[in-house]
């Protein structure tokens, strides 16, 4: 089944950390509702957080967005909130754990596994694909033999990035995705141009199957997703029983209502655009990436001043 890029973007982004009713509009049980910082944060807030939230709060009004889940790491400390409602049929608030799809953020988290892989020295970005994925074909056979790991992820693939194919939800979805690739035309030269390619953290993402051994999203939780300790981040709909989801929603005549064809997700493009997170989750991810070597050195006398926290490691090297 072929998807265009407006249904693939609706999907992923119909209840992204932003989303919902005008203030003026909701029932006094579905007013917008704000989840103070987390008890990590002490002291008082800054004034620039309060704005900020103001700004969200405004910007929901206007664009009749019924949810929104807020993390901002500032000066060594985290804010978390949530704003409005999960679901407008339904109304309860959302928090700092509420769940939404959070699109292309989830090629980070596949960059990561393929960086840790590489740490682990399981991967080398500049190995060709074909030393992973031996019989990998692409439109130009000479693509295909010669791009790199490295070209995968820094988008200089030059194929046509928007492909957006659903395999069904059987482990080899995403194989049979990247076969798919060789259908794709080069649209620039290898190596030459940065445009933005889907396709290509696909092709990345079945190299991960392939060196681990285990399906794309099994092999992100273990490495990246658990040891991390992101409890509200999952790669199938299935997985969230017992937590607090947004809804996908649609505008209709100026006001939000949900639309649940808009949630699905192809499990050929999990690794592109699928997973679903929490902003708590998220900022916990983050200083994860910041980190260079075991740790990320912060004092009270660093311009963005103490860390409340070490950055949380990827899984240890193993085998397999």
């Amino acid at each position: 089944m072929s998807l265009t890029r407006r249904t693939v973007l609706r999907a992923a982004a119909a209840a992204v950390p932003v989303a919902a009713l005008p203030a003026t509009a909701l029932t006094a049980t579905a007013q917008p509702t704000t989840t103070r910082p987390t008890a990590k944060t002490t002291g008082r807030e800054p004034a620039s957080i309060g704005r900020l939230a103001e700004k969200i709060e405004a910007g929901m009004a206007k664009y009749a967005i019924p949810g929104v889940g807020l993390g901002v790491w500032y000066r060594g400390r985290e804010y978390v909130r949530g704003f409005g409602v999960t679901n407008v049929d339904q109304p309860t608030p959302v928090t700092a754990d509420t769940v939404f799809r959070i699109g292309s953020t989830t090629k980070t988290f596949t960059g990561t596994v393929i960086m840790h892989l590489v740490e682990c020295g399981r991967i080398s970005l500049d190995r060709p694909v074909r030393a992973y994925l031996p019989d990998f074909q692409t439109n130009d056979p000479s693509v295909a033999a010669r791009i790199t790991v490295r070209q995968l992820l820094n988008h200089s693939a030059g194929w046509q990035g928007d492909y957006f194919e659903d395999f069904g939800d059987g482990d080899d979805a995403l194989a049979r995705y990247v076969a798919g690739v060789q259908k794709l035309p080069q649209l620039t030269p290898l190596g030459k141009v940065f445009a933005y390619n889907n396709a290509a953290i696909g092709v990345a993402a079945r190299i991960i199957e392939v060196v681990t051994g285990k399906p794309y999203e099994t092999a992100a939780r273990e490495l990246v997703v658990d040891p991390l300790g992101l409890r509200h981040t999952r790669y199938f709909p299935s997985e969230l029983g017992g937590f607090s989801v947004a809804a996908s929603h649609n505008v209709v005549d100026g006001k939000a209502v949900v639309e649940p064809s808009f949630y699905p997700m192809p499990r050929a493009l999990h690794s592109i655009g699928g997973l679903i997170s929490s902003a708590r989750d998220q900022l916990r991810y983050a200083p994860s990436t910041w980190a260079t070597g075991a740790s990320r050195t912060c004092s009270p006398t660093t311009p963005e001043g103490p860390c409340s926290r070490a950055p949380a490691r990827a899984a240890p090297c193993s085998s397999r």
